[in-house]
């Protein structure tokens, strides 16, 4: 017989546009489906610019307001005070983390067990965090990190990594590929909308350092030389202003456009030809498997750690280094010209559905907690 768990699912914003939200709104989905009590909490405003992926929508959605790191603390004390002890606090994003673990400290309804997620190289985790600020949020997360009663990592990489770090070894972890809401493409309606001249390549991702458009813009410049091609990129972000000088410069204001952030990606996935993915970094970006289940060929960064993995290593689509805009255009170019067959994507996109992800969250939420049981028992009986 299948336990129900109260699980406190914790997000900094949920007007946070990243895979971060999408995660925690298809994870809260399919607890709740599966009949356990759902709470998704976010740190700050509940001033929301998009549309969740929640249909239903979970029956209790928390906002706090804080203003700052500190205030969140407070703050997500004092709901803790109040609130029914949860059995599971699971956390996404590492100030997540360490604002409901330093909440939990002083709080007589902590959750009975706190579960951490990575999803990023870059993690204060890993101490890459520079300058003054940097190094002390390096510290506080590494400290709230070794006192979490289990860890989620959403690539092997990023798991490996952590395993390494002396501070972080015998935490239990588990590695759990990002739930994806996806809606796989038939593939006799490709042919429809799939043309060889120009290339149509698409972009998607928040504008900002980490997912390295400007190696795309550079990629498309050099692609120009030699075949026509015209590009979409969507999402916003603080590098937007700086990308469209950059565009200008290279002389592509009639090939590439920004189309800001959609709702709806997979109507730009169906008319595009190639899926470009040109990150510095990533964890397991949701993306790459939306555009594997609409069938497009796909070229992406080997960055640490998720492409590699979601790829099968460059089995279902091009893999190319770090800022190498000439690699780049040339692999575009070869998934174009030999598209992967698409029930090869769709299937391999298969392997990121919730269910299976949730099956995963599931087992380990039940096992730390039937630990972390065991353990109070056993102090109690001492």
């Amino acid at each position: 017989m299948q336990t129900l768990l109260r699980i406190l699912i914790v997000v900094p914003c949920l007007n946070w546009l990243s895979g971060g939200v999408d995660v925690a709104a298809q994870l809260a989905k399919e607890l709740k489906a599966r009949g356990h009590e759902i709470v998704l909490l976010s740190l700050t405003d509940e001033s929301l610019k998009r549309t969740l992926p929640l249909q239903p929508a979970p029956p209790s959605m928390v906002f706090l307001n804080s203003r700052g790191f500190v205030d969140g603390i407070r703050r997500l004390r004092k709901f803790l005070r109040y609130a029914d002890t949860f059995d599971v606090g699971h956390s996404i994003g590492e100030s997540a983390h360490t604002q409901l673990l330093l909440a939990s400290v002083s709080s007589s309804r902590k959750p009975t067990t706190t579960i951490a997620s990575l999803h990023s190289w870059r993690s204060p985790v890993f101490g890459r965090l520079t300058g003054a600020k940097g190094r002390i949020m390096n510290l506080i997360v590494q400290f709230a990190y070794s006192r979490a009663d289990g860890v989620v990592a959403d690539s092997m990489g990023l798991a490996d990594e952590f395993q390494a770090v002396r501070s972080m070894q015998g935490i239990p972890l588990r590695t759990i590929w990002n739930p994806v809401e996806m809606t796989p493409r038939d593939g006799s309606a490709v042919h429809e909308t799939r043309c060889t001249k120009p290339i149509r390549i698409l972009g998607i991702g928040a504008l900002h350092e980490r997912k390295d458009f400007s190696t795309l813009l550079r990629s498309i410049a050099y692609l120009q030389r030699s075949r026509e091609c015209c590009c979409v990129i969507l999402g916003e972000g603080p590098l937007r202003s700086t990308l469209e000088r950059e565009r200008s410069e290279l002389g592509l204001d009639d090939v590439v456009t920004f189309a800001g952030y959609q709702d709806d990606i997979d109507a730009y996935l169906d008319t595009s030809d190639v899926f470009v993915l040109s990150s510095l970094s990533e964890g397991s970006p949701l993306v790459l498997v939306r555009a594997l289940a609409r069938g497009v060929p796909v070229v992406a960064t080997d960055c640490p750690y998720g492409p590699r993995e979601i790829l099968d290593g460059g089995k279902y689509g091009e893999l190319v280094q770090v800022n190498a805009p000439e690699e780049m255009a040339k692999a575009i170019t070869r998934a174009s010209r030999t598209p992967a067959p698409v029930t090869a994507l769709v299937e391999r996109a298969r392997l990121f559905e919730p269910q299976l992800a949730t099956d995963s969250y599931v087992a380990f939420f039940e096992k730390i907690l039937a630990t972390t049981r065991d353990q109070t028992t056993f102090f109690e009986v001492r």
